[in-house]
């Protein structure tokens, strides 16, 4: 590809991933205010700072990113309030990394979401 720009750029990981997760909840990656301002959500504006921001079951919230890129694609979802994360990469561009996660996250069961 000759125009991947930053999306080419990066390698990833499901580990780097699980690993810059865990530095996000542990607040060792940005100041705790920082990281409260990352993934606060009014309602109102639902992406900033490259996070998607919904209400899910019980007015829980969930902070997201999608994306993809010629054959990739990627999803990775934090359930911000019971400190988990779903993280989907896929190398076949057929398979919806974000429809194999929202299933991922309603296996998760009700129970936990509530």
């Amino acid at each position: 590809m000759s125009n991947a720009y930053s999306a080419g750029g990066i390698v990833s990981t499901a580990r780097d991933l699980h690993m810059l997760n865990c530095a996000l909840d542990e607040g060792k990656l940005l100041s705790g205010d920082m990281t409260v301002k990352l993934f606060s959500w009014d309602g109102q504006q639902p992406y900033r700072y490259g996070w998607n921001r919904a209400s899910i079951r019980a007015n829980r919230t969930m902070a997201f990113h999608h994306g993809g890129i010629n054959g990739y694609t990627a999803s990775y979802l934090k359930l911000l309030d019971q400190e988990i994360a779903v993280i989907v990469l896929s190398n076949v561009s057929t398979t919806l990394t974000s429809t194999l996660a929202g299933v991922i996250v309603n296996a998760l069961g009700e129970d936990s979401l509530l």
